[in-house]
């Protein structure tokens, strides 16, 4: 092989590396495009999930005041106790 067919030949070699490296690149780049995307998602569930949670548990009629109460009915083993 002659001067020129080996340049030529490790010239090639080099350009297809360069496009191989940067064909990684901008799959991994997809790859943490999508992560970030894909956990910012979890995380806004997370809390819609936390949010109605708490709302759920919440009182959602206030008790009424004590002082309206006239009576109270004690209740032993399933007898009233009056």
């Amino acid at each position: 092989m002659g001067f020129v067919a080996v340049v030529l030949l490790e010239l090639l070699l080099l350009v297809g590396l360069v496009v191989v490296v940067g064909l990684v690149t901008v799959v991994v780049g997809l790859v943490v495009v999508v992560l970030v995307v894909v956990g910012v998602e979890l995380l806004v569930e997370l809390l819609l999930v936390l949010w109605q949670s708490l709302a759920a548990s919440s009182l959602t009629v206030a008790a009424p005041c004590p002082r309206f109460c006239t009576s109270v009915v004690l209740i032993v083993d399933g007898r009233s106790a009056t």
